[in-house]
């Protein structure tokens, strides 16, 4: 489920989408620490927002290369 404030993370280069993450990561264990679900909750989803784009970034690098791949020089194992 997306957070409903999380507007900007397709405006965000991949450095600043991870060092995002990584203080959402943060932040969730600090409000684990003082024992508030509510905030918990809230800032999981704002987490699940910026890892969701930053999959589909990876995601689209990851199909970019495989059409950028050249097969014609693998070597070919299959019995006959």
């Amino acid at each position: 489920m997306e957070h409903p404030l999380v507007s900007d993370a397709k405006q965000l280069n991949d450095q600043e989408l991870a060092d995002r993450i990584a203080d959402l990561i943060k932040k969730i264990g600090q409000a684990r620490r003082t024992g508030n679900g509510y905030l918990v909750n809230q800032v999981q989803m704002a987490l699940e927002s910026y890892q969701s784009e930053y999959r589909a970034r990876l995601d689209a690098q990851y199909q970019q290369a495989l059409g950028d791949t050249n097969f014609g020089n693998i070597i070919n194992i299959t019995r006959e």
